[in-house]
């Protein structure tokens, strides 16, 4: 009995550990954080710790969350590489149901010891708007200015010609500043560099990853359309009866491609 493997790009979170695609590795991927298989991080291969007030595993949305929306807290990685680099993007799936007030933290990139922020997204001083950080200097997000958001995509990515912020595709904000490069480097969720719970914001997190590159406005699209291609294709294994005869041969004019669907991809394979 014949072995046929299809693969799929994925367009649902995917249940349990997934290595990431081609494609993410090709833009330096150092860290990818999936709720549903749990806090060990699926490239650094540490274990993202908690600060504040534990979040818990939930559901939510987009599938399964880091789930901070009962008290402050959220959670940080220490990276065993330096990703505080000037080139580097954040995708956050994310949605915020309320902030502890000016500065508050949403995701950042610092120093190992969070004394110095290499870019970050908090509140601004006066809490009326979320904002980017590039260092200590900030600029203020076109939209939303509300502290609750989502649940949406952020990508943040930048490198030494400028930052760019897109929320659910649109461009935000954008400033010259670049990410700080740091020595050695950690990742928080949830909050500011000093991962303090007096500077946190509550939230539902159903993705997270970091890469080392900025993208560009494509790539920036199409994640946008569907981050989940940021974990390998979906691999179905179908057995094909042998008996009664030979299998057919597949060529360009007997193979029609498959269809991206409301319910997920649909496989189309013809021959004669």
């Amino acid at each position: 009995m014949p072995l046929i493997r299809s693969s799929s790009p994925r367009t649902r979170q995917p249940q349990g550990p997934v290595q990431p695609s081609a494609w993410a590795r090709s833009r330096g991927i150092g860290s990818l954080l999936l709720p549903s298989a749990g806090l060990r991080d699926l490239v650094d291969g540490g274990t993202w710790s908690s600060w504040g007030t534990a979040p818990v595993i939930g559901t939510g949305l987009h599938g399964r969350c880091i789930d901070s929306t009962a008290a402050f807290g959220g959670l940080s990685l220490t990276p065993a590489v330096n990703q505080a680099t000037a080139a580097q993007t954040h995708i956050l799936l994310v949605e915020t149901t309320a902030t502890s007030g000016a500065y508050a933290g949403l995701l950042a990139c610092a120093s190992g010891d969070g004394s110095s922020a290499s870019v970050s997204v908090q509140r601004n001083s006066g809490n009326t708007q979320w904002a980017t950080w590039c260092g200590v200097a900030d600029t203020n997000w076109s939209s939303p200015t509300s502290q609750a958001i989502g649940p949406s995509l952020l990508i943040l990515t930048g490198n030494s010609a400028g930052t760019y912020t897109y929320l659910d595709g649109t461009a935000i904000e954008t400033t010259a500043g670049a990410p700080v490069a740091q020595s050695n480097s950690r990742l928080v969720l949830g909050g500011e560099r000093a991962a303090n719970a007096g500077y946190a914001t509550k939230t539902r997190i159903y993705l997270y990853a970091h890469l080392t590159q900025r993208l560009t406005a494509g790539e920036v699209a199409a994640l946008s359309a569907n981050p989940w291609q940021l974990f390998a294709p979906a691999e179905r294994r179908i057995w094909v009866p042998s008996a009664g005869g030979s299998l057919p041969t597949l060529s360009a004019a007997t193979y029609m491609p498959g269809s991206l669907t409301s319910s997920g991809f649909r496989p189309r394979v013809t021959a004669s």
